[in-house]
């Protein structure tokens, strides 16, 4: 009897999140669509005083070939995050879209880069 039941017991099915549209999006040119991410604090010792910093690891990662490009933030700062930003979109290239998580950080970025757009003027860049 056990047998039976076994048997007939239905398998658990695996709930996937949706998957995001950027992703679906497919460019020809890697680090296109980039997702950025902060992590640490990492504690270091520089120089021979042993003065302890406080780096965080800035992590760009490409949509199309998964690659991940690390990056080097000296805090969790916007200005700091701007920096690390730069410094990889001087190597890889400017992205067309990024995805973030929720940190504060990105969403200053976010809205310091929104005002200095409404200020530049329009009719001299095009």
């Amino acid at each position: 009897m056990q047998w039976t039941k076994k048997r007939k017991v239905n398998t658990a099915k695996q709930i996937m999140a949706p998957f995001l549209q950027i992703r679906l999006r497919l460019s020809l040119r890697a680090f296109a669509q980039k997702a950025a991410d902060l992590g640490g604090p990492f504690i270091t010792i520089q120089g021979r005083r042993l003065r302890r910093l406080e780096l965080f690891l800035c992590l760009l990662t490409c949509f199309a070939t998964r690659v991940v490009h690390p990056g080097m933030a000296y805090g969790l700062f916007s200005d700091s995050f701007f920096n690390a930003f730069h410094r990889i979109a001087n190597q890889k290239g400017l992205p067309r879209e990024m995805l973030s998580d929720n940190g504060g950080n990105f969403f200053r970025a976010n809205r310091e880069l929104r005002e200095f757009v409404e200020v530049l003027d329009q009719n001299k860049i095009c």
